[in-house]
């Protein structure tokens, strides 16, 4: 690596890097996960989301492990497209 290259590596470091990892865990890593879903599975999610459905019973219905349907919830809610928290206070 010439100096540039160093200087260069330093300053994305420096931007990005602001917190050093030692010991680093890959969330997610040993998951074999289906991130596609068909767009009227996505519809239907929201569907039975908003009417009261467990993660349980999304789980069964889309047949589909439990770590898919909390991402898809996780999906739909930063996006706003939830309605409103069930368990708020």
């Amino acid at each position: 690596m010439n100096n540039s290259e160093k200087i260069a590596a330093k300053n994305i470091d420096e931007k990005y890097l602001y917190r050093k990892r030692y010991n680093v865990y890959i969330m997610l890593e040993d998951e074999d996960v289906d991130w596609y879903w068909d767009e009227s599975e996505v519809l239907e999610f929201d569907r039975m989301f908003n009417e009261g459905a467990s993660l349980l019973e999304l789980s069964q219905h889309f047949c589909r492990p439990t770590v898919e349907i909390a991402l898809m919830t996780i999906d739909r809610d930063l996006k706003g497209l939830l309605g409103a928290d069930r368990h708020a206070n």
